[in-house]
C-alpha cells in the first residue's frame, strides 16, 4: 500500500480473484462486511486476511476491495480509598483490592468484567475504536465518592456518585486511557 493506504492491481486478465490482507504488526482486522456501503466496508476475513472470489469481467475496475485493520487500545486505571472525600487521589490513599469493573458498550451491555488487583489496578485491553463507559461496583462498607474534581484528570474521580458509571469515554485506534479511577 502506498503511505494512504491505497494499493491497486492493473493490467488483470478476466478471471476469478482473492486478495490477501496481511497485518502489519501491532494492528488487528476489523470486523467483516459492517454497514450498507460496500466501499466503506472491511471485506477481508478477520482471521485469515482473504476476501472473498472477487469475478472480473472485461473492462472492469473494482475500488471497493478494502481491509480495515486497528491497533488494539486501552481502557484503565486505579479503584482507590478517597479517605478525606476530596474526590482526588492523594499521596497515601491506596487502591481498593476485588472491586468489580465492568466495561461497557454505547448502548449500556456488558462488554465483560475485571476485578482490581490487590493495588486497586484494573485494565480493559484490546480494544476496537469506538465509545465506552466503565461502572464499578461499590463495595460493603464504602460509597461512591465526588466525581470530576480537580484540574488533573489522572487524580480525579470518574464514577457519577449515585450510579457508578462514567461518562463516555471516546476510544480511538491505539489509545491507552489509563485515566479512568474510582474514589470510594
Amino acid at each position: 500500500t502506498t503511505g494512504g493506504g491505497i494499493y491497486s492491481f492493473n493490467n488483470l486478465i478476466p478471471g476469478t480473484y482473492t486478495v490477501t490482507f496481511v497485518l502489519p504488526p501491532d494492528f488487528i482486522m476489523t470486523k467483516k462486511d459492517q454497514g450498507t456501503d460496500d466501499a466503506k466496508d472491511s471485506d477481508s476475513d478477520p482471521k485469515t486476511g482473504n476476501t472473498g472470489s472477487i469475478l472480473l469481467t472485461s473492462g472492469t475496475i473494482n475500488t471497493v476491495t478494502d481491509s480495515g485493520m486497528f491497533k488494539p487500545s486501552t481502557i484503565g486505571d486505579f479503584v482507590w480509598e478517597d479517605k478525606n472525600e476530596n474526590g482526588i487521589q492523594d499521596s497515601g490513599e491506596l487502591g481498593i483490592p476485588n472491586v468489580k469493573v465492568t466495561l461497557l458498550d454505547l448502548a449500556g451491555v456488558s462488554i465483560g468484567n475485571k476485578q482490581t488487583g490487590n493495588d486497586g489496578l484494573y485494565e480493559f485491553t484490546n480494544l476496537a475504536p469506538g465509545n465506552y463507559s466503565v461502572k464499578t461496583e461499590v463495595p460493603t462498607g464504602y460509597k461512591m465518592g465526588q466525581s470530576g474534581l480537580g484540574s488533573d484528570k489522572s487524580l480525579d474521580s470518574d464514577g457519577d456518585p449515585s450510579s457508578g458509571i462514567t461518562g463516555t469515554i471516546k476510544v480511538v485506534s491505539g489509545s491507552k486511557n489509563k485515566t479512568v479511577d474510582f474514589g470510594m
